[in-house]
């Protein structure tokens, strides 16, 4: 325990960042009074959240969350740590500002560091846990983002990616890469968003994100194309009534949607262009505007080139899937 401790104190020790518990002091030297002094963060973590307040959320606001937990591994992972436990449970939300901040690095593996062995005890949470973690191979810092990929599941379907009966089973799950496609269990986790869960919990280390900055771009966009820039400001107003947020949320989101899509697809790119109208139309409730959202994309694909073409037909009877949906 001692030595968890003074390795959470030394990786801490490394980091100054606005989305990272600071720690202050520490001290193993004495057996029988060993400590450690953190920054005090008022308010709640992210694991309790879910648990108490709200099991499931926008997946534009657990994109929000987790493109600020992206940015303190961005920041470790410069460093040469490796969190290892990246949770909801180890992620505290900032009562006064929304932001979430990213603790416990008691599992932290350092560059140049051996691994600390408990006997008898998992190194991290079975639930969020890599293939690789699951196996006992070796882990690098894409062990992180895997545990992002299944932060931004949970928080968005309400439950784990991969989860069994007993942890031997979860972790066997884990082992395997068996989980149900994000969009089978929440409808409105469409297009990007869902790309960017499949990615990050890919079984192969070679098929996810290769390090933070590329899930945190992967996630800007996703953000940027829902017209939240300011995720800081939107987390604020979102822990501070997470109901009325997500309701005043969904209501302009599609209009911003709708307009990003046609900037988009005016642009050439087609593939976000049907992410951004996929997602409106899941907020459309079956209106009466989410079939016109179909009839315009059909009608700018003919004006376009053959290839285009093709590829907007494409679209459109996925749109159309989604809109009878909707309906």
């Amino acid at each position: 325990a001692r030595a968890r401790l003074e390795r959470e104190a030394r990786a801490l020790a490394q980091l100054t960042h606005e989305n990272i518990v600071e720690v202050y002091d520490f001290s193993t030297d004495d057996p029988e009074c060993t400590w450690l002094v953190m920054e005090l963060v008022d308010g709640i973590s992210l694991g309790r959240f879910l648990d108490e307040v709200m099991p499931k959320m926008m997946p534009e606001i657990a994109a929000a969350i987790a493109f600020e937990v992206t940015l303190a591994l961005v920041a470790a992972h410069a460093r040469g740590i490796v969190h290892r436990d990246v949770k909801p449970d180890n992620i505290l939300i900032d009562r006064a500002t929304g932001r979430p901040r990213l603790g416990d690095f008691g599992l932290a593996k350092l560059a140049g560091d051996g691994r600390v062995t408990i006997t008898g005890n998992l190194v991290g949470s079975p639930s969020y846990m890599s293939p690789e973690q699951a196996e006992g191979r070796a882990t690098d810092h894409r062990t992180d983002l895997f545990s992002v990929g299944c932060l931004l599941y949970r928080s968005i379907t309400g439950v784990t990616p991969f989860r069994g009966e007993t942890q031997l089973d979860t972790l066997r799950n884990v082992a395997e890469g068996a989980f149900a496609d994000p969009t089978a269990l929440e409808p409105s986790c469409t297009g990007a968003i869902a790309g960017v869960i499949r990615r990050a919990l890919a079984h192969g280390i070679e098929e996810r994100h290769q390090n933070a900055e590329e899930l945190r771009d992967d996630l800007r966009r996703v953000l940027e194309d829902a017209g939240l820039t300011a995720t800081r400001e939107e987390l604020a107003r979102f822990f501070e009534d997470p109901s009325a947020c997500q309701q005043a949320l969904s209501a302009r989101l599609r209009g911003v949607l709708e307009a990003r899509a046609r900037t988009l697809l005016d642009a050439g790119c087609e593939a976000r262009a049907m992410d951004c109208f996929q997602r409106a139309m899941t907020l459309s409730h079956g209106d009466d505007g989410a079939p016109d959202l179909v009839r315009e994309l059909s009608a700018r694909q003919r004006r376009r080139p053959t290839r285009a073409r093709k590829i907007g037909a494409g679209i459109a009877m996925g749109l159309g899937a989604v809109a009878t949906f909707a309906a």
